[in-house]
């Protein structure tokens, strides 16, 4: 699958018959369909999205998130933002492929045993998830059922 960065590779792909997807995050719904109506294979989501995954598990395509990366909604990056707990990222089935923010590959091995294998981080939120402003939030203190709460608050 290409991951395609602007309209004429969008064409390119499309013209050629490949599977693919644009590079940057798709936060509002509208976009979505839109590139879907074009012919994108898959979306990488954010923003607004992120918490209407009711509606995103209905799309004909491949869903990509990047769990660890607290992109803004409406300018909030606290506990509003497109990110996800190890805790849960593993439940939610409208998520099809997981990439990580990470500098080198040794976070990105640290990442992936947090996230894929552990399923748990106990630890302060903002160790794990880039750009969250909360500095304080200790994971093993929110709910079970935090993420089933963010699901759908749109």
């Amino acid at each position: 699958m290409l991951c395609v960065v602007n309209e004429l590779q969008m064409h390119i792909a499309k013209d050629f018959g490949y599977k693919f997807f644009l590079k940057s995050p798709i936060k509002d719904p509208y976009i979505l369909n839109a590139l879907i109506d074009f012919g994108v294979s898959a979306a990488r989501i954010s923003g607004i999205l992120c918490h209407s995954l009711d509606y995103v598990n209905t799309l004909p395509i491949e869903i990509r998130v990047i769990a660890n990366y607290s992109d803004s909604i409406f300018g909030y990056q606290k506990m509003c933002g497109a990110w996800f707990r190890p805790e849960d990222l593993y439940k939610i089935e409208a998520i099809d492929v997981c990439e990580f923010f990470h500098k080198d590959n040794r976070d990105e091995q640290a990442l992936y045993r947090i996230y894929a294998e552990n399923h748990e981080w106990p630890g302060e939120l903002n160790l794990i998830i880039k750009d969250i402003e909360d500095k304080d939030i200790l994971n093993r203190m929110l709910p079970p059922e935090f993420q089933e709460k963010r699901s759908n608050c749109h």
